[in-house]
């Protein structure tokens, strides 16, 4: 039997209507979940977010290595090993998350975070392993502060090392240097237009002609528009020594770039008991001692925090007192441009080399000479407050993150809110052969 053309028709109709009942009703659904349940995908156990944000762990296995991401964008975070490779080469992050440089043997690799999707590979010569032979090449890789750059060391014939940049936003190779000197410390400044290294120039023709009693290691600054460099360091002002530890190590920009601080004397393995601290303007004829021996005596270690205005340096220290061989920790606090006045800040208990700063607060932690607890400081102008010396025992490789200092307690995940002082869980267990060293994807 037919049906009439009237009937269809009214069919059509209704079926239509309760198509827009349906639709409003899944519209009002979805306005009433929240701005958190907006947030993650639906039939996701584990309700992840639409932006992907992580932490990254190494772990060490003997010659072998593996990296592992913790994602922070689920409501219970998921831990996934992503990589796995021989522990002599080198692992670096962007700052951004976004990409991870590998220096191995003969080359340097470019892949993205997560997925280690290769984005580009580059002869870089047999790794630079020693300076001559006391040495060892400090930061042969290294991303600007954006993340758009990565500086290399690329080592070749006669003991010599040139720089290259590879700038990922254009997909281009930069020659930095193209001379015969050794190079090493890459350090960028804060706002990665300028790249600084130490530099030891060539005495004749190749470098192993050089009487290293006559030799000086500089800093120097390059712009990246061209292959000739600027020695910052005044080489009336650095010491000379008649061996081979004049290595420049450990730079550090001020946040306006004005000035660098170094150190010199750096072994290739341990704190050096001998090395002290420099400045060196980086537009200006002007190099300062920092830390002269008949203040300081011999020192273990050296750790250096700049303000976030730059009027400020400070320097936490620990030391041997050679008399009666005690243990003293402190801090050195420097007014900019008046180096010779800076004062002595007594912490007997803080431990300053065992420390992590968020620069951009002032905050800093670390842990308590002598005792398994640790301090949460806050430095601001010529005034450092402790504000807690009762803090667990956290772990001191750990990262800042707009504020917040994450670790690892134990076997679990933290985060310390440093401006009320709360200690919270992320909810994720790890190994506790796992070192934190970055994060990947957007926060």
């Amino acid at each position: 039997m037919m049906l009439s053309s009237k009937y269809l028709l009214y069919q059509r109709i209704f079926a239509f209507l309760g198509l827009c009942c349906l639709l409003s009703i899944a519209c009002l659904s979805h306005s009433q979940a929240g701005p958190d349940d907006s947030l993650y995908s639906i039939g996701n156990p584990h309700h992840k977010s639409k932006r992907s944000f992580g932490l990254v762990f190494r772990v060490w296995e003997g010659r072998e290595l593996s990296l592992s991401v913790v994602d922070l964008s689920y409501r219970e975070p998921v831990l996934t090993p992503i990589f796995h490779g021989p522990s002599s080469h080198r692992y670096l992050i962007s700052p951004d998350g976004k990409h991870l440089a590998i220096r191995k043997e003969t080359e340097v690799v470019i892949v993205e975070l997560p997925s280690l999707t290769p984005v580009a590979t580059f002869d870089a010569g047999p790794a630079p392993t020693h300076e001559f032979i006391a040495h060892e090449i400090e930061d042969d890789i290294e991303w600007s502060p954006h993340g758009t750059q990565l500086a290399f060391v690329v080592f070749k014939n006669d003991l010599r090392v040139d720089i290259m940049v590879y700038d990922l936003q254009h997909k281009e190779l930069v020659t930095v240097t193209n001379d015969l000197s050794r190079k090493s410390g890459l350090t960028w400044s804060p706002d990665g237009r300028l790249l600084a290294f130490a530099v030891l120039p060539a005495c004749g023709r190749v470098l192993t002609e050089c009487d290293l009693t006559h030799v000086t290691w500089h800093i120097a600054v390059s712009d990246l528009q061209s292959p000739q460099y600027r020695l910052i360091s005044d080489e009336t002002t650095l010491p000379k020594h008649a061996w081979f530890a004049t290595l420049l190590c450990n730079l550090s920009w001020s946040p306006d770039a004005r000035y660098i601080v170094y150190q010199i004397l750096c072994p290739a393995h341990g704190p050096s008991t001998m090395g002290e601290m420099f400045v060196s303007a980086v537009n200006a004829s002007e190099t300062a001692l920092l830390t002269p021996p008949a203040r300081i005596d011999y020192v273990d270690y050296y750790g250096v925090t700049w303000s976030t205005d730059s009027h400020y340096l400070l320097i936490g220290y620990a030391r041997t007192n050679l008399a009666d061989l005690e243990k003293i920790n402190g801090y050195i606090l420097f007014r900019v441009g008046e180096w010779d006045e800076g004062h002595m800040v007594a912490y007997p208990t803080l431990n300053p080399p065992s420390s992590q700063w968020d620069n951009q607060r002032g905050y800093g932690i670390g842990s308590l000479s002598g005792v398994s607890r640790g301090f949460l400081i806050h430095w601001e102008g010529e005034h450092i407050t402790v504000l807690s010396e009762v803090l667990p025992p956290l772990f001191l490789d750990g990262i800042w993150i707009d504020g917040d200092y994450i670790s690892i307690l134990e076997n679990r995940i933290v985060k310390l809110v440093a401006d009320t002082g709360e200690l919270v869980e992320l909810g994720v267990t790890v190994d506790e052969k796992m070192e934190l060293i970055g994060t990947w994807g957007e926060r």
